[in-house]
């Protein structure tokens, strides 16, 4: 098995059972008697000695053994799930992510302090919302924030996010929001969110936004009637966007790696890197007839990007794929980033559509 077999098969850990060592005591033996001589030459009152000085010394390893062993067990395994560093006053978003989520281009960039605090609340008829944090690349931006009611009504979700331009008006996002929260410390009246959208490269990077939601809530039943399904007035929240998330240039690279597969040929063309996103491109060879280049055989099947970085690695998982519409060639799959690591290395893993088989994966280079 190759190291990188090792690194796309899930980890396994060989759970030997731990024995003690068994203690053999050496006896000093004369270098000018025999053993079985200077055995029979000893008195019992000697002998005696011997055998109690030995046991003594039995016991004492045995004793030595057993702490060793002991703390060994009871030392805690590193979970390797769980991020070490605080988030601070975005703690709550730090646990969700880690657990539930875990959003890894978000978490790559607290962790490289690539976040703006925000801080802004909008409030309506006991409806509260505010955003805690926002994220940007030129390709996508991150939304963290808090709804709140102030009574008992419970938000089991946040029902939707829009942003707007403020100098086009028209919608930052090039595609559907990917919406993700959880409540806090079974708080149902308080949520958690993250809203993450790719934006629209047909306008230029948006400096102020104006953000619009609309807090779903469920009123608990009561005596006098069944609980019923409310939600809040659109709540507007206006803020701008820091100056360091335009100039983060997206990196493009070329790799030009030929994958190859029974009849089929498809060429790792281009792969365009940023804080947030990873998007790589696959087309197909030029001589395939533009119907058969559209067929499930011909494209591949994102299983992630092995990023390493100081021997150690991680998989960044497929975040959507899709075929380019203005080419019927080329396919696309978009990935979370960890660019802000600087890794050493970067390469995709891809498995032919309609295969099951770990043989017809592939490991390619990126960078």
């Amino acid at each position: 098995m190759t190291d990188h077999d090792k690194r796309i098969l899930p980890a396994e850990t060989d759970r030997m059972p731990i024995t003690q060592p068994s203690v053999h005591p050496s006896v000093p033996v004369s270098d000018s008697i025999p053993l079985q001589q200077s055995k029979a030459a000893d008195p019992p009152e000697r002998r005696k000695w011997w055998d109690a000085r030995l046991l003594v010394v039995i016991i004492a390893t045995t004793i030595v053994m057993m702490i060793l062993l002991i703390t060994t067990w009871l030392r805690p395994v590193p979970d390797l799930n769980t991020y070490a560093a605080s988030w601070g006053e975005l703690e709550p978003f730090h646990a969700y992510q880690s657990d539930d989520v875990h959003n890894q281009s978000l978490v790559s960039a607290v962790e490289h302090n690539y976040i703006q605090m925000v801080n802004k609340t909008a409030e309506q008829q006991g409806y509260k919302l505010t955003v805690n944090a926002v994220t940007a690349d030129e390709n996508r931006l991150i939304l963290l924030y808090t709804a709140e009611t102030n009574d008992s009504r419970q938000i089991p979700r946040v029902s939707s996010v829009k942003l707007l331009n403020i100098a086009t008006g028209k919608p930052v996002n090039a595609s559907r929001v990917r919406m993700n929260g959880t409540n806090g410390n079974e708080n149902r009246q308080q949520y958690f969110g993250t809203a993450t959208m790719r934006l629209d490269h047909r306008q230029n990077f948006p400096r102020e936004i104006a953000a619009q939601f609309r807090i779903m809530s469920i009123t608990p039943d009561s005596a006098s009637e069944p609980g019923r399904i409310r939600y809040s007035p659109t709540l507007l929240v206006h803020f701008s966007l820091a100056p360091q998330f335009r100039t983060q240039e997206t990196e493009i690279i070329y790799p030009n790696q030929v994958i190859q597969w029974n009849n089929h040929r498809v060429v790792l063309s281009r792969v365009e890197l940023s804080p947030l996103e990873m998007r790589v491109c696959f087309t197909a060879d030029k001589d395939t007839p533009a119907e058969q280049a559209k067929r499930d055989e011909i494209w591949l099947s994102p299983r992630g990007v092995i990023s390493e970085k100081d021997g150690q690695s991680i998989t960044l998982q497929p975040l959507g794929s899709r075929i380019v519409s203005h080419d019927p060639y080329t396919f696309e799959h978009v990935y979370y980033s960890n660019l802000l690591d600087e890794p050493d290395s970067l390469e995709v893993v891809v498995k032919p559509l309609g295969t099951s088989t770990y043989e017809d994966t592939q490991i390619v280079r990126i960078k």
